[in-house]
């Protein structure tokens, strides 16, 4: 697409749009809403997170309607307070996987119509096994506590929008083998990650790249005029759903692979802001 202006921008959160710190800043949040303003762009957050995790520091660019959520297991019209598709775990599998994960090293939760559950009893553990001091403090100020999450599952019958899991041990090794034991006996979902400690689980059908076509198709942009950003494996269809995919510079060697190009600083210096007016240079020159 040299040469063109993208007609919707899809990007993730953290450590993409974000800050280490999880803010936006100032250059970024200008740069997204001048695509905005003066060729109709549309910006997408697409984030492993529910509507309502997103930072409020996120809305203040002003041209947000459209978001990703859960990897791609939602697409949200945040204008007209919409879902507009969802692809979601069967609740009976999803209780079954956190049934099966209660024999592994690993804290887990799950997102159900918008909140966070967590068994009762990992929140004295979270500190130890996640070093992610905001996502500490978030899970226990917002996550819902709940004695038995089979039993709450069962009981709500309610799908699922995807689990978590936090792998105890530090090394990659037990991360490995934590997840190639889930997928050995849940093939019907689709396991991610971000994190070095963290693994994402969804319906395999839901992934951020499929929600990027479905939403290009509803407002009937080409593929071909479509950007994405992103640094974890997660993001992996995303950029390959896109018409460019850019990895940031600190992204992972998967995403890097199959990246079409690579932003020259990290979102610690507005990596995608500098990018994006590189591009608006070389298309308007």
């Amino acid at each position: 697409m040299a040469g063109l202006i993208p007609k919707l921008i899809a990007a993730d959160l953290d450590r993409t749009l974000l800050t280490s710190d999880k803010r936006i800043t100032e250059k970024t949040a200008g740069v997204l809403r001048g695509l905005h303003d003066r060729f109709g762009t549309e910006i997408v957050p697409a984030t492993g997170r529910m509507l309502t995790g997103i930072p409020e520091d996120l809305w203040r660019i002003g041209c947000i309607r459209y978001v990703i959520t859960e990897n791609g297991a939602g697409i949200h019209d945040v204008a007209k307070n919409e879902l507009l598709y969802q692809c979601r775990i069967p609740y009976s599998t999803a209780a079954e996987l956190v049934r099966f994960m209660d024999r592994l090293p690993v804290l887990y939760d799950c997102y159900i119509d918008g909140k966070a559950y967590m068994p009762e009893r990992f929140f004295k553990d979270v500190d130890v096994c996640i070093p992610n001091r905001s996502l500490v403090a978030m899970i226990r100020t917002r996550w819902i506590a709940v004695p038995d999450l089979y039993e709450t599952i069962m009981e709500m019958g309610r799908d699922v929008m995807k689990i978590q899991c936090y792998v105890k041990a530090t090394d990659e090794a037990e991360r490995i083998s934590v997840r190639d034991r889930i997928a050995s006996q849940f093939p019907e979902v689709r396991i991610s990650s971000t994190m070095s400690y963290h693994l994402e689980i969804g319906n395999r059908d839901a992934t951020k790249g499929r929600a990027l076509e479905i939403l290009s198709d509803m407002l009937g942009i080409p593929p071909e005029e479509t950007m994405a950003f992103g640094d974890g494996d997660n993001d992996l269809p995303l950029l390959a759903s896109a018409g460019r995919g850019v990895a940031m510079r600190d992204a992972t060697s998967e995403l890097m692979h199959v990246a079409d190009d690579v932003t020259r600083f990290g979102s610690d210096e507005d990596g995608v802001a500098a990018y994006l007016e590189e591009m608006l240079r070389s298309g308007t020159e």
